[in-house]
């Protein structure tokens, strides 16, 4: 970590020292304006205006307080100036005051760069905070994988093979590795060299006395033998008993059960629990938009989100942000209010004016400090007003809890309820979002659409509870068998989408497929509504895929998976079928165009 902390300070250095070597040429620019306002009694005021907010701006934030404070002044004698049109005697005695001050601090700002080690960093960039920061944020900047989520590892102590036999077959089926013990002691000797995600207990809690005894075996439970050293907290446990009992269930909970179950036990049921008690956070890096056309102070801001454990991509030119937005989808735009060619308020009302931005989060960065214009600014679309300079701490800290809640916000209106995927319609327009990359990367794309076989029997002989059931039993298999890259959505009832990235029609048959044959083998538990028993029941689903470049429209692909689906159930279901193109490319046959 000191290595790359200390690799970190050095880039800031490094954008501090570069904004340094351009203060003289800074001035420059607003010395050959001003002289050719004096010369040719050119109404360039409101250039002059821009010149200076923007060194007011940069000069804080890389820490030269005394080069901004007198760009402040002029600033606002050029303001003034561009309103009233002309310039008095006295002004211009002024202004040739304050540049000649301003030309002086730059002179000494320039040389007092040079001299300086590049790691040592003022004070004004917070470098103590960076490096707290650094320190804490150092497992969000590991890359994340593009593929399935691995198998945790659940340690089972079951004294019946036959009853340890059918929960390690169904629970692997959800992605759990399930290690079978038949009795403690093994389980201890285990837990000296291993630490498992979870614990599952069949243990008859009756026979072991009251816990607040001090019971050698519930000792076991709570202290788990010797835990590792490495070890940060026990893993969850959770119970199996023979009956509901109340004291049983008491004795459980004092001995660190998580969760209780009675036999037999609903494998849905247990792996909805391990599933809430073993999550770990892998949430995507939230993705930042810097919009600003001073590009030191763009990347200086950047780097300060990325090592808090963000994503960021830099704009330095207003026109471009609609094309970055196209083939970046940010979680935030970090917004300069002051640019040439557009300004920070056009801007907003541009990308707001697009219903697929309309919830995307803009923050202005900027030195304005008139109410009038943040006011304006909150009026154009946007969320929130920072001033600049603004401490590293107060940047990351805004910036994740406008995000946060949008993610919340977001999930709200594109999840369903039931499953946690993406509704139909968001799982349309990521299908067109992934076809225009995948246009845009020259790669393949695979579209599957899946239904469940049978499911009005299901709802019909057990009731729609059980029927929800099975429906958040397939959600959660797909989850746990599919890469993080994929996006999955309930098309609506008991049909779902997949899409599948970089996937040729073959590889999404085979993975599918496997996940099919897993399906077909989960046993669900219901209450028959006519003989008012307890069953067990397996459910089937069929699906069909299609692939991209093979149907280059969205509509056709999945109109193309569509029918496949229905052939899959016209050759008696429970099976995956990859659709044939009925009109083909012109390309196709020979090589395609990618």
């Amino acid at each position: 970590m000191d290595k790359a902390f200390l690799e970190f300070q050095e880039q800031l250095a490094a954008l501090r020292q570069t904004y340094a070597d351009q203060i003289l040429d800074k001035f420059g620019q607003i010395e050959t304006v001003w002289q050719r306002v004096l010369r040719q009694q050119h109404q360039s005021y409101a250039t002059l205006y821009q010149l200076t907010h923007r060194m007011r701006g940069s000069g804080a934030t890389f820490g030269f307080l005394e080069l901004s404070q007198v760009a402040q002044q002029l600033e606002e004698q050029f303001k003034h100036l561009s309103a009233a049109g002309t310039a008095t005697p006295e002004q211009i005695a002024q202004i040739n005051h304050l540049l000649a001050e301003l030309k002086a601090i730059a002179q000494q700002s320039f040389q007092a760069a040079a001299s300086t080690q590049p790691a040592n960093l003022p004070e004004t960039f917070g470098r103590e905070f960076i490096k707290r920061l650094f320190q804490a944020s150092a497992t969000l900047r590991s890359p994340q994988k593009d593929q399935a989520l691995p198998n945790k590892l659940i340690f089972l102590l079951e004294p019946d093979p036959q009853t340890a036999q059918d929960l390690s077959v169904q629970m692997n089926y959800f992605g759990y590795q399930v290690q079978r013990f038949a009795d403690l002691s093994a389980l201890e000797a285990a837990l000296q060299t291993t630490l498992p995600d979870a614990l599952i207990l069949d243990v008859a809690l009756s026979e072991v006395p009251d816990l607040t005894a001090a019971d050698e075996t519930v000792a076991d439970f709570t202290a788990l033998g010797q835990l590792p050293p490495s070890s940060p907290t026990h893993p969850p446990i959770l119970f199996i008993a023979e009956h509901e009992d109340m004291n049983d269930r008491l004795k459980a909970v004092r001995a660190g059960g998580a969760a209780y179950f009675t036999k037999p036990v609903a494998i849905s049921t247990l792996v909805d629990q391990l599933d809430h008690l073993t999550a770990v956070t892998a949430s995507e890096p939230y993705r930042i938009l810097v919009v600003d056309d001073e590009p030191e102070q763009a990347d200086y801001y950047a780097r300060i989100l990325e090592v808090a454990g963000m994503r960021s991509r830099v704009v330095t030119d207003p026109m471009l942000v609609m094309q970055a937005l196209g083939e970046w989808e940010a979680d935030l735009i970090l917004m300069d209010m002051h640019m040439p060619g557009c300004t920070g308020l056009e801007l907003a009302t541009v990308i707001r004016q697009q219903p697929i931005y309309v919830s995307t989060p803009i923050v202005f960065l900027s030195i304005e400090t008139d109410l009038d214009q943040h006011r304006a600014a909150m009026h154009q679309g946007g969320d929130q007003f920072l001033v600049k300079p603004i401490p590293p701490t107060d940047l990351v800290i805004e910036v994740m809890g406008r995000v946060q809640r949008s993610r919340i916000l977001r999930s709200l209106m594109e999840r369903d309820s039931l499953t946690g995927l993406l509704k139909h319609t968001a799982i349309k327009e990521q299908l067109q979002l992934e076809i225009k990359r995948a246009q845009r990367q020259r790669s393949r794309l695979a579209f599957a659409m899946l239904d469940i076989d049978h499911f009005k029997q299901v709802n019909d002989t057990y009731g729609h509870a059980t029927g929800d059931q099975v429906l958040r039993s397939l959600s959660r298999l797909l989850q746990q068998r599919l890469r993080r890259t994929d996006a999955i959505g309930r098309y609506g009832g008991e049909e779902f989408a997949i899409i599948l990235p970089d996937t040729t029609g073959e590889a999404a048959h085979r993975v599918l497929d496997e996940i099919r044959d897993g399906f077909a083998h989960v046993q669900h538990q219901g209450r028959d509504t006519g003989t008012h028993r307890s069953r067990e029941f397996a459910v089937t689903f069929s699906c069909g895929i299609a692939t991209f470049p093979t149907y280059t429209e969205a509509s056709c692909l999945s109109d193309a998976a569509d029918r496949a689906l229905y052939q899959a159930k016209g050759q008696g279901r429970n099976r995956v079928v990859l659709a044939n193109p009925v009109l083909l490319p012109p390309w196709q046959g020979a090589s395609p165009p990618f």
